[in-house]
């Protein structure tokens, strides 16, 4: 069938959109009319309608990249695009379209093999993306809603490595393209590994037919297997959980905290016109429990060329709500409706990440914590595990059970003292030592594990290397040594990948009857394994410290301040000692030589 009327041709036309590639897609962010008006569109009467059920496609192409000024027009545009990153792990999901108004299902069917499907479409002429009463997503809303979308005419695909993914199989219609989720999204870095990204600006939801008339240098042709190349804005930056030092370098106190920095930053909100919640849950794992909360912000930066960032400060009650268990081990956070309102109004100007610090206290004999976070945009879930009703929580036995999440972990490792005497084994008499009392600090930073070991280093140079923090903070005072010589203390080693880290231990007591060894002895104290960790220590962690046995005169100066006396009564003992020597030296003279006369 030919049809001659303008008016359906120019509404066809329509459908071709003029968006520039990249900046939007066909046929329903931008529609567009055919200006000429005597120049005729596309015929619908050459469409191929054996491909009415299942014979076309629609491929959508995901690339890092500004927009261009090429026309958008449903046809194969890779060799525009060839420089441009892809973007992998992007969700879009495709729903075929039908009347919302109509006496029966097939008054209500979308057929573009035929004119009269066509007709039923050309409202979308009247779309304008700029008007929220006006764009793609308000012909489904509301009650005057011209369309529908039914859940199983909808599918979802995710973009593979070359950024793009395919619906085919799909029949003649109108169809609504919406990115449902982007927090999936990845791009190669310079060495071609895939790195997550966060998509800062969302495409807008937009219509698209198939078949798309397609113009051509000459005359008008039909496109079955379209393409579509929306652009996306994406920031290196993604959600984060990151352990620091702890207020204590040892959970023996049971009063050590760790702070958590979390940092997420936000994505478009999921209709791309306002936010309706957006938050974070922090179950906690055994271990830990929730302090309190520091330093709550937003960073915002422009998007206009040559922003910078600045913060902006966020009140409890005002701007956010905290909520937690009476156990203190679930942590629920989540920005207030009037915070959310003005990020709404903003986000198209600016794009915002959320930092917070949480703060938890550590339970004594805490070995590796690993902590985590589900979060939410809108719709958007932050975390592959569990989610905000069922969070995710690692476990001891299954650390990584929540590795897809934003997460962190903080390594203590146990450090084993035992004190005995320098007998060489327990045939000649080698036993434990009881009393023996130490401090251990860490060590600068940058300092090496050669830097304060070995047999030529002095005590002064360990002295040099020890970071004993302001006022001796950083000391860390042992137990004295029991009755098997031993004394421990669970050391922060680290966070994340850090493998060990060096301690000191200075000697400030000896065991009653032997001799202060008054040079520190370092060690590299080393995370320990989940099956160590399990038994309570690392092997490598346990260390001797020998002492001698002290002489008359070491017990002396054992029991002296350590001042500028101990020094003095030094010289003093070596004085007697001299003039002891003197003077029997002068007595055995003066008899050898009466017994000479």
């Amino acid at each position: 069938m030919r049809l001659q009327t303008s008016k359906l041709k120019r509404a066809v036309a329509l459908v071709a959109a003029s968006c520039t590639l990249g900046t939007c897609c066909i046929a329903g962010s931008i529609a567009w009319a055919n200006s000429e008006q005597g120049k005729d569109g596309a015929n619908v009467g050459n469409i191929d309608d054996t491909k009415k059920d299942n014979g076309t496609s629609i491929t959508i192409h995901k690339y890092q990249s500004p927009a261009t000024d090429t026309r958008s027009d449903g046809s194969d545009q890779s060799n525009l695009v060839k420089d441009k990153k892809p973007v992998k792990g992007v969700e879009f999901k495709v729903c075929k379209v039908t009347l919302k108004e109509g006496k029966d299902a097939d008054a209500k069917k979308i057929d573009l093999s035929t004119a009269e499907g066509w007709k039923k479409i050309k409202d979308i002429q009247e779309l304008d993306p700029s008007s929220a009463t006006k764009n793609a997503a308000s012909f489904l809303k509301g009650d005057n809603a011209k369309f529908v979308t039914v859940d199983t005419d909808c599918k979802k695909q995710t973009t593979g490595e070359d950024g793009s993914t395919k619906f085919d199989k799909l029949a003649e219609s109108l169809y609504y393209v919406e990115e449902s989720d982007t927090k999936g999204a990845q791009i190669k870095d310079a060495q071609g590994v895939w790195k997550p990204v966060t998509v800062t600006g969302k495409v807008d939801p937009f219509f698209i037919t198939t078949p798309l008339p397609h113009k051509t240098a000459n005359t008008w042709e039909w496109l079955y297997d379209v393409n579509v190349y929306p652009k996306n804005d994406t920031s290196d930056d993604v959600a984060r959980k990151t352990p620091k030092t702890p207020t204590k370098l040892y959970t023996d106190d049971g009063d050590a905290i760790i702070p958590w920095d979390i940092s997420m930053p936000l994505t478009p909100p999921s209709d791309n016109k306002a936010y309706k919640k957006i938050g974070f849950v922090d179950s906690l794992p055994e271990g830990l429990t929730y302090d309190s909360l520091a330093e709550v912000k937003l960073v915002k930066k422009g998007k206009a060329t040559g922003s910078t960032a600045s913060d902006v400060s966020l009140t409890e009650n005002t701007d956010y709500k905290v909520e937690t268990g009476t156990d203190k081990k679930k942590v629920t956070f989540s920005l207030s409706d009037s915070r959310l309102n003005t990020l709404s109004e903003d986000f198209s100007r600016s794009t915002y990440v959320l930092k917070v610090t949480l703060k938890t206290k550590v339970a004594k004999d805490t070995k590796n914590v690993t902590n985590s976070i589900n979060g939410w945009i809108d719709d958007s879930k932050i975390g592959d595990n569990g989610d905000p009703e069922h969070p995710c929580v690692p476990t001891k036995e299954d650390p990584k059970k929540c590795d897809k999440n934003p997460h962190g972990t903080s390594h203590f490792a146990t450090l084993k003292i035992t004190k005995v005497n320098d007998a060489a084994d327990k045939a000649k008499g080698k036993k434990p030592l009881k009393g023996a009392e130490f401090t251990v600090y860490p060590v600068k930073e940058g300092t090496k594990f050669t830097d304060v070991s070995g047999k030529n280093v002095t005590k002064e140079t360990i002295d040099g290397k020890l970071d004993k923090g302001t006022n001796d903070a950083n000391a860390i005072k042992l137990k004295a040594t029991d009755d098997n010589g031993v004394t421990t203390a669970n050391l922060f080693i680290g966070t994340n990948d850090v493998a060990s880290k060096i301690y000191c231990v200075v000697e400030t007591k000896a065991p009653a009857g032997f001799k202060l060894n008054e040079t520190p002895t370092c060690y590299e104290v080393k995370v320990e394994t989940k099956e160590q960790a399990a038994a309570g220590l690392n092997n490598d962690n346990a260390h001797e410290i020998v002492n001698s046995q002290a002489t008359e005169l070491d017990k002396i100066l054992s029991n002296l301040p350590m001042t500028g006396a101990r020094g003095l009564v030094i010289l003093t003992v070596c004085g007697i000692v001299g003039i002891a020597g003197t003077l029997f030296y002068v007595v055995m003279k003066r008899r050898k030589e009466q017994e000479q006369e």
